[in-house]
């Protein structure tokens, strides 16, 4: 007897279907790069967006980070900083997991759901969206910041888009802090962070088919062509092999 999928990821399907039909167009493939500060994730998202446009196909680049509208880059810009350096204080000072603040951890999840859902929506009648971050990097922020149990933040991603590639990187802690290091964390908070997101991922194991590369072992280009790789094989599975000469 087939086992039902759970109600959060039957509603998932639904929406999806709706909003298809609703705009009478496709929603993209989902490719999503994620992983620790300092992995990578950057570059090789935009590697692999440029590649996939070489190939023929009509390639959205999202870097999840709230919207990215105009407006809002403007306000992140000014911010963004101010907002960093109090967390940092407070996490430090152990107040990011209580009252108000995990209000805030709370205000990350409802931003991370809700642009997972815009990163597809916005770019329907496209053909793939690479998403540079994605939910799984705001579950492990509030887990890591605010307190949250990693495991319960996992089942929300049955509430957003399932990706057809999930491409986490990884680093060891001592490499990955002295690529990114921006005197906001120390070495030993990005050791925690690193943590959280393998106990995410170790949750997450059990219904997603996650590739991880180790950005330590293979250099940005050998990297790069493991990812590619492994999304024109995707791809070609479901049916929107990228073509040679930019056609289609």
């Amino acid at each position: 007897m087939t086992r039902r999928a759970p109600v959060a990821e039957r509603i998932t399907r639904l929406v999806s279907d709706r909003i298809s039909t609703a705009v009478g167009a496709r929603l993209p493939a989902l490719v999503v790069v994620t992983g620790i500060d300092g992995a990578g994730k950057t570059t090789q998202a935009k590697l692999l967006a440029r590649h996939l446009r070489e190939r023929g196909l009509d390639v959205r680049y999202e870097h999840a980070i709230g919207p990215n509208t105009r407006p809002v880059r403007a306000l992140k810009d000014r911010v963004a900083g101010r907002f960093l350096d109090r967390e940092a204080t407070l996490a430090r000072d152990g107040d990011t997991g209580s009252g108000g603040e995990r209000l805030v951890g709370g205000l990350f999840l409802a931003r991370g759901l809700w642009q997972a859902w815009a990163g597809l929506v916005t770019n329907v009648g496209a053909d793939v969206v690479v998403a540079d971050r994605y939910l799984y990097d705001d579950l492990v922020r509030v887990a890591w910041r605010y307190g949250y149990d990693v495991e319960r933040l996992a089942t929300l991603c049955r509430l957003a888009p399932e990706p057809d590639l999930l491409v986490r990187l990884v680093s060891p802690s001592d490499v990955a802090w002295e690529r990114e290091t921006d005197g906001r964390t120390t070495l030993t908070e990005h050791a925690a962070k690193n943590a959280c997101y393998d106990r995410l991922f170790g949750h997450l194991a059990e219904r997603y088919e996650i590739h991880p590369i180790d950005t330590d072992a293979h250099d940005v280009r050998d990297t790069h062509e493991t990812v590619r790789e492994r999304v024109d094989e995707k791809l070609r599975l479901n049916g929107m092999a990228p073509l040679h000469g930019g056609s289609r």
